[in-house]
């Protein structure tokens, strides 16, 4: 993960990374009720404003197919963000098998909450001209709070991600982008 940050930083002629923190889960069991003091003592220490869980199934307890469970987790991410002052992203996945049909907010695997709660989700399905070599996505949200975003395409270049311009807005084995 060190080395990927400073790859990315590199390509995007990034020199200071200080304020980037790393807590890698790699080959360890940890749930955020045993991750929530240290990680608010380094958003406080840090002056830390956005904390992201990748992937989320790491650290949550419970489980995901239950709204009840759910439910409970997100309340803590929720405390989370009120006690270490920073906005949190959460990396969930979609369920099993091509799910480019239905609306991105119900593409989660899982619960209804995961959908239900968030003030905004972000959708990432692979484009119908995604290649090998430049692999592409749609990017779809669902703000609650926020101005509508309309769905547009980026593309990996290793490292980095770059909006796709000219990219389809098709999703692989799908309808399209966008709601109905």
């Amino acid at each position: 993960l060190n080395k990927r940050v400073a790859s990315i930083a590199k390509a995007l002629g990034v020199t200071d990374t200080s304020r980037i923190h790393l807590i890698s889960l790699r080959g360890k069991q940890a749930n955020l009720s045993q991750l929530k003091k240290q990680i608010v003592e380094i958003c406080k220490l840090r002056d830390i404003g956005f904390i992201s869980i990748d992937p989320v199934y790491r650290i949550k307890t419970g489980e995901e197919n239950s709204n009840d469970d759910t439910a409970d987790f997100l309340l803590s991410v929720e405390a989370l963000a009120h006690e270490s002052g920073a906005a949190i992203g959460l990396t969930h996945h979609f369920a099993k098998g091509n799910s480019a049909n239905k609306n991105a907010i119900d593409r989660m695997s899982g619960a209804g909450t995961w959908a239900r709660d968030p003030d905004a989700v972000i959708a990432m399905t692979e484009a119908k001209d995604s290649t090998e070599d430049e692999p592409s996505f749609v990017i779809e949200s669902s703000l609650r709070d926020f101005a509508p975003l309309k769905p547009f395409s980026i593309k990996f270049a290793h490292p980095i991600w770059s909006l796709n311009v000219e990219g389809s807005l098709a999703l692989m084995g799908g309808k399209g982008a966008g709601r109905p």
